[in-house]
């Protein structure tokens, strides 16, 4: 009796799946949000007489264009961070990411062990698109290796924690291209 309720224990044990691993790419979402300024700046430039004769009222894009201008006027690289790390912490804390391992990609000349040590094996690539000034960001995600179960959507830092935690855990509907 002994050895069939070790088979069963090791049989059980064997057929656990493997435990999801998010990756986020710390280093596409600094390189978007640079980007995103650039281009924030260069129509600021470009539209600069124009607000100021007008207002921004009058001025085509303006309401939509000034809270990137207004936070690419502070350190961008700072505020993608915060948001990574309000990400961070709600994989941490939301039940429903239990099991779920989220590691952050930087520049890969500096990567952690861990970080790619998580990605020699199957794993869910989230790089954040990220809109300076936008208090909801853009998110997409690939599986890896296979790159073929693609999902996006935007929401807050909570929301994308929930949203992801929900895809990789199997929770959703079953995804093939």
């Amino acid at each position: 009796m002994r050895y069939i309720s070790l088979f069963f224990l090791v049989l059980i044990s064997g057929c656990q799946e493997p435990t999801p691993v998010v990756v986020l790419d710390g280093w596409w979402n600094t390189g978007f949000a640079v980007e995103s300024c650039r281009t924030a700046q260069l129509w600021a430039r470009y539209n600069s007489d124009s607000i100021s004769r007008f207002g921004c009222n009058r001025v085509v894009a303006c309401k939509e264009m000034m809270p990137a201008v207004e936070a690419c006027a502070t350190d961008i690289a700072q505020a993608v961070r915060e948001f990574e790390s309000e990400l961070a912490t709600n994989f941490a804390s939301s039940s429903e990411c239990h099991l779920v391992r989220f590691v952050r990609m930087g520049n890969p000349k500096e990567a952690s062990a861990d970080a790619v040590n998580a990605m020699q094996g199957s794993y869910y690539s989230l790089p954040i698109n990220f809109n300076p000034g936008a208090l909801e960001q853009p998110w997409e995600m690939l599986s890896s290796p296979s790159h073929t179960a693609y999902t996006k959507g935007h929401g807050t830092p909570q929301d994308i924690a929930k949203r992801v935690c929900a895809i990789v855990k199997h929770e959703g509907a079953t995804l093939s291209d």
